[in-house]
């Protein structure tokens, strides 16, 4: 009975420490990341390694493993660019509204423009559709009256 108790807990010991060692060569996320990235020195250096290499690939599931939230925002930001997919916009929190201004454009859909919160970003994006479209009456969902009346319609005439 006792060699069989001792067995057993060998038994255990092992497939414990298999497990473990499996874990950190193979399941860890972060070693994983690791691994792309051997020279990181810094969370920066990891930010910008991760950055460069989820913009090569289109990999989104690289995103949430940037410790740095700008670069974490601009890895979404780009998925959503290179994609033209709008839905990765929310997660680039700090560059959000930056985002769905870009794929306006990218899109030529100005609908998107409506879905910016700040107002004057908003009325960057009417203006910039509006020059790109050569499109006068776009230049009328511009707040600003400086740029409604007189930037934009000028900027469709220097453009046309």
């Amino acid at each position: 009975m006792k060699k069989a108790s001792v067995t057993l807990f060998a038994i255990v010991g092992v497939l414990a420490l298999v497990g473990i060692l499996s874990m950190f060569y193979f399941g860890s996320s972060s070693n994983q990341v690791g691994l792309l990235c051997p020279d990181a020195k810094s969370d920066n250096d990891l930010s910008e390694c991760l950055l460069e290499i989820s913009k090569e690939t289109n990999d989104e599931t690289l995103c949430p493993e940037i410790p740095r939230e700008a670069y974490k925002a601009g890895c979404y930001k780009n998925i959503a660019r290179a994609r033209l997919d709008e839905s990765f916009c929310v997660k680039a929190l700090l560059q959000e509204e930056n985002c769905y201004y870009e794929l306006a454009v990218l899109k030529d859909d100005e609908t998107i423009c409506e879905n910016l919160e700040k107002q004057n970003v908003k009325d960057g994006c009417y203006f910039q559709m509006a020059a790109l479209r050569k499109d006068v009456s776009l230049c009328e969902k511009i707040v600003d009256e400086y740029s409604r009346v007189t930037d934009c319609p000028r900027e469709i005439k220097r453009v046309s």
